[in-house]
């Protein structure tokens, strides 16, 4: 849907965030630490920022109804995804593992929204 003509104006503007942010992103780490890594740094930090930001941009624009629900539990996995590989504890890895199980299975698993019988044709 968003290949589409009548939203080129919308995706470019989505793109120019996206640019945007990461040298604005890339320039204040570099800024900030002086090293080479900073700019990877700064790439991560705009982009778990401006992520849910698109998110919250498209869903707005598609969806008529719980578009804010939808943004935040499509970025709920990644964060705990995220935060598995940050705190390297078995306590948290196995307490947010099993959260975002959960989260997946009772929010994309639901009869509502998934079809098993279009898996299966």
């Amino acid at each position: 849907y968003l290949n589409g003509l009548k939203l080129l104006k919308f995706i470019t503007s989505l793109e120019f965030m996206y640019k945007i942010g990461i040298l604005v992103g890339m320039v204040v780490s570099f800024w900030i630490f002086r090293t080479a890594q900073s700019l990877i740094i700064g790439q991560i930090v705009a982009l778990s920022i401006l992520i849910p930001i698109e998110y919250l941009l498209v869903n707005q624009r598609l969806l008529k109804d719980h578009w804010m629900l939808e943004t935040i539990v499509t970025m709920l996995p990644s964060f705990f995804i995220s935060a598995i590989i940050i705190f390297d504890q078995i306590g948290i890895t196995f307490g947010l593992g099993l959260i975002t199980v959960l989260v997946y299975y009772l929010y994309y698993l639901n009869k509502k929204r998934f079809k098993i019988k279009l898996l299966l044709e």
